[in-house]
């Protein structure tokens, strides 16, 4: 992820479980985990980078401009079947989820930031499938690719529909157990959600599914 501190210098911050750093352009520097290892997951939001720990139960966020410097965390828990799958941030909010719960961060600092949970019985296989755009978020979960939006900000606030038709029929030929591996971006030019799938479930990409928003 790209992180802007208050000063206005621009570093480019790195995670992938094992290895965890920035870099300014021109020297790398290590970042300290806040947990017991590297992050898997990384957004920034409000001048703060959140991060965590694949299947982790809980979140955490720097000090406000500082990526280096540990702010705190906030219990998610894991709903039974596992811990965080996503860190996302959509228009609002930014959007942390479990196989079986989304929830959000609401507040601006670390003086009131709070944890709701927002959908409960659908949650987040891959994080890299989660595609905000505007205030709604695209997701992919064991039940195909979903598209939920903020109705309230109260638990069991966001309501979702899942995609239908051909992204559907292409679903299901998705390897059980590969989820995780299926990628999504945004194409803002011609309002697009495009998701690279692989049904034998391999890392490399076979076909772009492509939803109009």
């Amino acid at each position: 992820v790209n992180f802007l501190n208050g000063s206005g210098a621009d570093c480019f911050i790195y995670a992938d479980g094992t290895n965890f750093f920035r870099h300014d352009g021109t020297t790398r520097t290590n970042i300290v985990a806040p947990g017991a290892n590297a992050p898997r997951y990384l957004e920034v939001d409000d001048n703060v980078l959140w991060s965590a720990e694949a299947n982790a139960k809980q979140v955490y966020y720097s000090a406000a401009n500082n990526p280096g410097v540990a702010g705190g965390s906030i219990f998610v828990g894991s709903d039974g079947t596992g811990g965080v799958t996503m860190l996302k941030r959509m228009q609002n909010y930014l959007a942390v989820g479990t196989p079986k719960s989304i929830h959000i961060i609401t507040g601006s600092s670390s003086s009131d930031f709070a944890r709701l949970r927002v959908l409960q019985g659908v949650g987040v296989e891959s994080h890299w499938s989660a595609v905000p755009v505007g205030d709604g978020l695209f997701w992919l979960d064991q039940g195909g690719f979903r598209y939920g939006w903020i109705t309230q900000e109260r638990n069991d606030g966001m309501s979702y529909d899942t995609i239908s038709g051909n992204i559907k029929r292409r679903f299901d030929n998705i390897k059980d157990g590969t989820h995780n591996v299926v990628e999504g971006v945004y194409d803002e030019v011609n309002g697009q959600i495009l998701w690279g799938v692989n049904p034998s479930g391999a890392s490399d990409k076979t076909e772009v599914l492509a939803f109009s928003t």
